[in-house]
């Protein structure tokens, strides 16, 4: 009787430990999984304030280049217009010139 008593009794603390040790390592892993579950959530908003940040410069060198491409063409033109008026007044000179020689 005594035999069984103990038995029992050691099954019964046998069977605690191992609840215990069950709910302790499900407790454990219920920790690692919130902790993977938070660090993928970290780096997927540093993803995502990288993309936002990589779109930002992005546009702002789209827009930097439209600006430096509409100056280049206004001064393009400006040259252009210089070089016409130059070359007008260049033949205005010269047939001034012409007249002036023609009437000496």
């Amino acid at each position: 009787c005594c035999l069984l008593f103990f038995c029992l009794l050691s099954l019964w603390l046998l069977s605690r430990c191992f609840l215990s040790f069950c709910l302790l390592s499900l407790c454990l892993l219920s920790l690692c999984l919130l902790s993977l579950l938070l660090l993928s959530l970290c780096l997927l908003s540093l993803c995502l304030l990288s993309l936002c940040l990589l779109s930002i410069c992005l546009l702002f060198c789209c827009l930097l280049s439209c600006c430096l491409l509409s100056l280049c063409l206004l001064s393009l033109q400006l040259l252009v217009l210089c070089l016409l008026s130059l070359c007008l007044l260049s033949r205005r000179l010269l047939s001034l010139l012409l007249l002036s020689l023609c009437l000496l």
